[in-house]
């Protein structure tokens, strides 16, 4: 997307492509992301805010750990999440999506 508003000129040279790359496929994929995290229960939605935000898992709104932690597990094995040495959510253009329109 980059190459194409470089190369094809459809970008204002003052303006920042990858920024404008980026917005341009957050909204490409809108309604993507919306029918995905629908998809998620409230427990779900929390961690994954957590993660935009904080950058890390927390434990808030009355949910036990034991209850954070499992739902982060079953994150991760659903292909949501990476875990490293923290956890992390695995596609980034769908992280700038949660930060623009559910933060």
């Amino acid at each position: 997307v980059v190459w194409d508003l470089l190369c094809y000129n459809k970008i204002d040279r003052s303006e920042d492509p990858v920024r404008k790359a980026l917005a341009q496929l957050i909204c490409l994929h809108d309604l993507d992301y919306e029918h995905l995290w629908s998809s998620f229960n409230l427990n779900e939605r929390r961690i994954l805010k957590d993660l935009v935000i904080k950058g890390k898992l927390s434990t808030r709104d009355g949910f036990p750990a034991s209850t954070t932690y499992s739902a982060a597990l079953r994150l991760t094995k659903e292909g949501y999440l990476i875990k490293t040495d923290t956890y992390k959510i695995e596609d980034p253009f769908f992280k700038h999506w949660i930060l623009e329109k559910r933060n």
